[in-house]
């Protein structure tokens, strides 16, 4: 399966605009929440400031990664975004069990 289908680049952007559509109230929403409310304002505008940043950025980085490897495959920098958001993905699910495991903690006490 490629890109080269019409349909596999409408389930394609389907799948990107419902993973953004989530994880960006979320990421707002955790951003907002981790601050004191007199300084919710300056960490969402620095939220969306790294966001902004990160878009413009990752084009040069991954040219950066793939001539370091060597790879001129067109498809390196989805490759590589799959596994860095697994990874961050398997650190989000391990401090969540994590946290869950010290309320239950105090919890009992």
């Amino acid at each position: 399966m490629t890109g080269d289908s019409l349909l596999m680049i409408y389930l394609g952007s389907l799948v990107y605009g419902l993973g953004y559509g989530v994880m960006l109230p979320a990421i707002s929403l955790f951003s907002g929440m981790s601050v004191a409310p007199q300084q919710r304002a300056f960490a969402l505008s620095i939220n969306m400031i790294a966001s902004g940043l990160g878009t413009f950025l990752s084009a040069y980085v991954f040219a950066g990664i793939a001539a370091a490897f060597g790879s001129n495959w067109d498809r390196f920098p989805i490759m590589a975004s799959s596994i860095g958001y697994l990874i961050i993905a398997a650190i989000f699910c391990v401090g969540l069990i994590a946290a869950r495991r010290t309320n239950l903690r105090k919890q009992e006490q």
